[in-house]
């Protein structure tokens, strides 16, 4: 059973779960949060109809990004502290699997950018990403920022 500690304003709130697999993660970055969706701050992945290429070859990087989070959930005691909301009135949050960061870690494997309108906290492991061609950075990919803007998807 997973645990919720409860407090009047949004920011520093800590939610526990248990993390099962299928059911707690909605995208590359999004987990599902005792029935709420909690966006992870600071990053951005791909969107789930956005493909990228690699080695000549069209591929499905948003549901590479979801099965990357999924691994890193799965079995896990995760707890995500939420700093905000987003445009769209979504929590937004920094996850933790353990002592794992999962914001940062998604982005240290390249399925992840950082997202530099909201933070500078994940530049260093995006450029690390980059250096080391892991994740997106095995081939060519949109930024997602980039990719909504232009088949019309509101802001992430």
């Amino acid at each position: 059973m997973a645990k919720i500690e409860v407090k009047s304003e949004i920011t520093g709130t800590v939610w526990q779960l248990k993390a099962k697999p299928g059911d707690t993660v909605e995208e590359g970055d999004t987990l599902v949060v005792e029935q709420q969706r909690v966006r992870l701050f600071g990053i951005d992945a791909p969107e789930t109809r956005q493909r990228c290429w690699a080695s000549g070859v069209r591929y499905n990087c948003a549901d590479q990004a979801k099965a990357t989070l999924t691994n890193l959930t799965r079995d896990k005691d995760v707890r995500c502290k939420l700093e905000s909301y987003d445009t769209l009135g979504q929590f937004l949050g920094t996850c933790y699997a353990g002592s794992l960061e999962i914001n940062r870690e998604l982005v240290r494997l390249g399925w992840a950018l950082a997202y530099r309108e909201f933070t500078m906290a994940y530049v260093a492991e995006e450029a690390d990403a980059e250096r080391r061609k892991a994740g997106l950075w095995m081939g060519e990919f949109e930024t997602p920022w980039d990719w909504r803007t232009k088949n019309g998807e509101p802001p992430g």
